[in-house]
């Protein structure tokens, strides 16, 4: 859509972005869930071995830093078959871009408005898509980048002032489901927030190639994955792992508590602030490479024109994809999982395999 390249730091900004998205709302019930009060230890595994599955993204962007994954899966399992493999990677897309749209009109419709129709939030949700990605993915950086130190100052403010509430025993016993547990939710942490930086492998020719780019990307989501910790960690310490494992919104009800001296009380709202900012950069990175997937699989030169028609598609998969919020979050802890390691891992290592045997070999690119 625009030849202009993101530079380094709109790429840190949009990958944190990304990675947290919905995960700070429904990530901390999904490992407390597993791993009860163990759902910290979970997360201290997933800082090691969660920024390894971004080796994935980074391979494949050494193998040719001009082509994104649609060309990629053609180039590794020929015209037909990587256009097939292609076409289900945009409904993955397409089907992310409207869970995202779900996710926050059921925030929304269950916390803040409960009075103002879920459709009506989906609309308006779309229209700024819709808007911002006929602006170019420049123009989303560079708002990711201004808005960036605000949810930093959000989150931090989240953090700190609920230090007072905290208690020390409600993470006690240590390790008291055993490592299987443990390990368990370390897994569904993997996977929701880092699985799910795949979009970037649809956005690697848009950013401007620099040496130490896979230092920066790995350095971003390391952030990102520190931030889940922390909200995970705060999250068992405020609520106990029962309140985090049964709150539909864990980290909306954390904001709750917050109360200092009886005059700072009732900041829920401006701390939702900050993750509708998350919501919105993560959906509208998926849109985008959504579009830009579309364009490329069918050769069209420009996809702009495509944006309203995709969103009515997106409008309608928001509603389709579940009856009602029980059911949404039910496929989103026990299927959606799977549907990611698909599409994440699984596909992107049998490309890496396909291009080897095919003797394909890596272009120079930065590291």
């Amino acid at each position: 859509m625009s030849e202009e390249k993101l530079t380094m730091k709109q790429l840190g900004a949009l990958t944190i972005f990304a990675l947290i998205g919905d995960s700070i709302i429904i990530l901390p019930s999904s490992v407390a869930g597993i791993s009860r009060q163990d759902a910290w230890l979970s997360m201290l595994l997933v800082l090691l071995f969660g920024p390894a599955g971004c080796w994935l993204m980074l391979r494949l962007r050494r193998l040719n830093p001009s082509a994104d994954l649609i060309q990629l899966l053609r180039a590794g399992f020929g015209r037909w078959a990587g256009g097939a493999v292609g076409l289900a990677f945009l409904y993955f897309l397409v089907l992310n871009t409207a869970a995202v749209t779900r996710e926050l009109g059921d925030l929304l419709a269950t916390q803040i408005m409960p009075e103002t129709p879920i459709r009506a939030t989906h609309l308006l949700f779309i229209l700024v898509l819709v808007w911002g990605v006929r602006c170019g993915l420049p123009t989303i950086a560079r708002a990711g980048e201004v808005l960036f130190p605000w949810f930093v100052l959000f989150m931090t403010a989240l953090i700190v002032l609920l230090i007072p509430r905290i208690e020390v025993d409600r993470i006690r016993p240590i390790a008291a489901e055993g490592f299987p547990t443990i390990l368990h939710g370390s897994i569904v942490a993997v996977v929701y927030p880092f699985a799910e930086l795949i979009v970037f492998a649809m956005l690697w020719p848009a950013i401007r190639p620099a040496k130490k780019l896979a230092r920066d990307f790995m350095l971003a989501s390391l952030i990102g994955g520190i931030v889940m910790f922390l909200v995970v960690f705060i999250s068992v310490l405020v609520l106990g792992p029962y309140l985090t494992a049964h709150q539909v919104y864990p980290t909306y009800a954390l904001a709750k508590k917050i109360s200092i001296g009886h005059f700072l009380e009732r900041v829920e709202a401006l701390l939702a602030i900050s993750w509708m900012i998350s919501l919105f950069f993560k959906g509208i990175l998926y849109f985008y490479a959504s579009l830009s997937g579309i364009a490329r699989l069918f050769g069209l030169r420009e996809s702009r024109a495509l944006a309203t028609p995709l969103a009515t598609v997106v409008y309608g998969l928001a509603f389709a994809m579940a009856p009602n919020l029980v059911y949404f979050n039910d496929v989103g802890i026990h299927f959606w999982p799977y549907w990611d390691i698909t599409f994440a891992y699984a596909i992107p290592l049998a490309l890496l395999a396909a291009l080897a045997i095919r003797g394909k070999k890596p272009s120079p690119a930065a590291r």
